[in-house]
């Protein structure tokens, strides 16, 4: 037979087995927060990209004026993305990557200089432009008049460009 004692002691034993039950749940759950908490806090995030906006450096070429004065765009950001923005319809449409050496050849190029030498700011009615943004240099180059004649690298550049976009578009 149990004495009283005896069975004190042993609800005593299980309170407290349930008491450390609840406390090792409650150090499992909290240390599972503070997990959580300290992988969201050390994320960096970049704001996604968005056209003309300088928070990722892009090189844009494209079209615009006429009738609706809107225009149609590549975008080629430095992560390789390349995007279709038509500003008829306000519509981005994502098209897929592009080969990372060449990318990193445009960018190259451009960062060294080699389009600083050239201005040109000549739309007419309806113009072609090339448009470089990041977030230590902006290049903006548009023409489409007859006033300026336009440097050949920056041609060059515009119809690789848009080659690149139209293979990326309708691969073979």
């Amino acid at each position: 037979m149990i004495t009283e004692i005896q069975r004190i002691k042993i609800m005593l034993e299980l309170i407290s087995n349930h008491y450390k039950s609840l406390k090792i749940r409650f150090i499992h759950v909290l240390s599972g927060m503070f997990l959580i908490f300290l992988l969201m806090s050390s994320c960096k995030t970049t704001p996604p990209y968005t056209p003309g906006s300088n928070h990722h450096k892009a090189i844009v070429i494209g079209t615009g004026g006429g009738i609706t004065g809107k225009e149609t765009s590549w975008h080629f950001v430095e992560n390789g993305s390349v995007f279709r923005f038509n500003e008829l319809h306000n519509e981005v449409t994502y098209l897929g990557k592009w080969d990372e050496k060449i990318s990193n050849q445009f960018f190259t190029m451009i960062e060294e200089g080699s389009l600083d030498a050239f201005s040109i700011n000549d739309p007419g009615n309806i113009y072609t432009f090339f448009r470089f943004y990041s977030p230590n240099k902006n290049k903006f180059f548009t023409w489409g008049g007859e006033n300026e004649k336009v440097p050949e690298i920056l041609l060059s550049m515009y119809a690789n460009l848009r080659a690149i976009a139209l293979r990326i578009t309708h691969p073979q």
